[in-house]
């Protein structure tokens, strides 16, 4: 993990079990978002307005994406109780896609 990588060179003790600690409560507190990618490793970004993901199989870079849209999620019917809606779509980068 990119977090534990970075501070451990300054807190050589740290361990990436403090670190997903950290997280879960910065999560928690509104200050962070976990991007949940199947299949992939763990994504925490500052929580910042309303945006949907790119995740590019190939080089596994996530990239943020305008929603350009209402941030509401789409109506379902009644009785759901919608907390929480993640977009991310899957594929390939330009850099990634372009033919060799």
């Amino acid at each position: 993990m990119a977090i534990h990588r970075e501070t451990v060179r300054s807190l050589p003790k740290l361990s990436i079990v403090t670190v997903y600690r950290v997280l879960r409560a910065f999560e928690a507190e509104g200050l962070v978002n976990a991007v949940v990618i199947p299949g992939a490793r763990s994504h925490y970004e500052l929580a910042r307005g309303h945006h949907h993901h790119f995740y590019c199989r190939a080089c596994h870079r996530v990239l943020d994406i305008p929603c350009n849209g209402h941030p509401n999620p789409p109506r379902i019917g009644a009785g759901f109780k919608v907390e929480e809606e993640q977009v991310v779509l899957v594929g390939l980068c330009p850099n990634c896609a372009r033919p060799a």
